[in-house]
């Protein structure tokens, strides 16, 4: 198989995970929001429900990745996520779709996923044949245009219907399972090799607290789940229908615009050369959330709105490509997919947990105090990262000047 290829057919595969992930992005919040139209405390049950599963499952699935056949993984894979969607279709149309349903399947189809990033890493690592940066950049860029073809697709909830869409959906990840079967098979541990889950795990674990490189990507990343991550789940779809009246068409619109920003850096971001110090880069693209967040704290006109969502998908466009490449340089390539779903469960773990509090705050205060009081603590942690890395400078350049006397 030629070089080309195996990168051509990982890019597939991560296309047909996606675009139906993209749709139902989409899909998902516009059932609770719109179709069910559930109280803002509710919203909060649902999206938490979205992303609960990766807080107990992510770091599990980066020990699996790590010790079985990527490829054979990646099939099932596809297999898994389908079969949640097509419950979920049949019951849409059967007209038996209630709360309860949409956190049963928010549960089922948030575990199957979550196995499906470490995996990708894993394999991109495996196949990659140019400089890691520019590797995980190109599969980075090519996820923001992917997730913005999906947002567009289920734009036209309104007038094609959530259920043809969720079965196009469904498709798209059976679809996928001829493009996984075209990788090339990974190293698998023997049986007798390996050791148990939870060592392999404490191991990934414990790589990441030992490094000084590997802690704070990590800790950022785990950070924006929280306070970021939570807040955006939340807030986007509750402005979009109690400030903004919007239709299904602005939900995917809003969505679509952060990837468009995210896209962008992605693109400024391979024009650059190799960057000798990102960690200023990734704090700058950390902030620019906190920034978004305190500019909706002023209920912005519609069209402000989006352009904040825009100039928050920069930052986190830049995060996303620092902190993976970061990961990916750093770590051995026997835990590559552990350490980076230590990354993924701080920051997609700590996003559920940020939802319930935005829901909370909203039920008791504002949308505006939900969306200032986050912003804020993004800025003052941006603040004190900077102070810090400013010490660090200054200090090593003193050490250096004493050594010349």
């Amino acid at each position: 198989m030629s070089v080309a290829r195996p990168i051509l057919f990982y890019q597939l595969s991560l296309t047909s995970f996606q675009f139906p992930r993209a749709m139902l992005g989409v899909l998902f919040p516009y059932l609770v929001t719109v179709y069910l139209a559930e109280s803002p405390e509710r919203v909060s049950y649902a999206m938490t429900a979205s992303m609960l599963p990766n807080l107990f499952v992510l770091l599990f699935a980066g020990a699996v990745a790590d010790r079985l056949n990527k490829r054979k993984l990646l099939v099932l894979l596809h297999i898994a996520n389908a079969v949640p969607v097509i419950a979920l279709t049949v019951l849409l149309h059967l007209g038996f779709v209630g709360f309860e349903g949409l956190i049963l399947f928010a549960l089922l189809f948030g575990t199957t996923l979550a196995f499906v990033q470490p995996t990708l890493d894993g394999m991109l690592n495996h196949i990659s044949s140019m400089h890691i940066g520019r590797s995980v950049t190109l599969s980075v860029g090519m996820l923001y245009l992917v997730t913005l073809a999906g947002f567009a697709l289920a734009s036209s909830v309104e007038w094609v219907g959530v259920a043809p869409l969720l079965a196009i959906s469904s498709t798209l990840f059976l679809v996928g399972i001829t493009t996984s079967l075209r990788l090339p098979d990974t190293p698998t541990l023997a049986a007798k090799e390996r050791p148990s889950i939870l060592s392999e795990i404490r191991e990934g674990l414990a790589l990441v607290l030992s490094s000084k490189t590997l802690r704070l990507p990590v800790f950022l990343m785990s950070s924006a789940g929280l306070i970021l991550g939570g807040p955006y789940a939340v807030l986007v779809p509750l402005m979009l229908r109690d400030t903004y009246h919007a239709a299904g068409f602005d939900f995917a619109l809003a969505f679509a615009v952060f990837m468009v920003g995210g896209a962008c850096s992605s693109g400024m971001l391979l024009k650059l050369r190799a960057i000798r110090n990102p960690v200023p880069l990734l704090i700058a693209g950390y902030s620019m959330g906190g920034f978004a967040l305190l500019f909706w704290s002023m209920s912005p006109p519609y069209w402000a709105f989006l352009g904040s969502i825009f100039f928050w998908g920069i930052g986190g466009g830049i995060c996303l490509n620092t902190s993976r490449t970061i990961l990916q340089e750093q770590a051995p390539s026997t835990h590559k997919s552990r350490v980076l779903s230590v990354m993924y469960l701080g920051d997609e773990g700590g996003a559920p947990i940020g939802s319930l509090v935005t829901g909370a705050l909203i039920t008791t205060l504002s949308l505006s105090s939900a969306s200032a009081i986050p912003g804020t603590m993004v800025l003052f942690i941006s603040l004190l990262l900077l102070l810090a890395l400013s010490a660090q400078r200054n200090e090593a350049k003193a050490t250096q000047d004493t050594g010349r006397l």
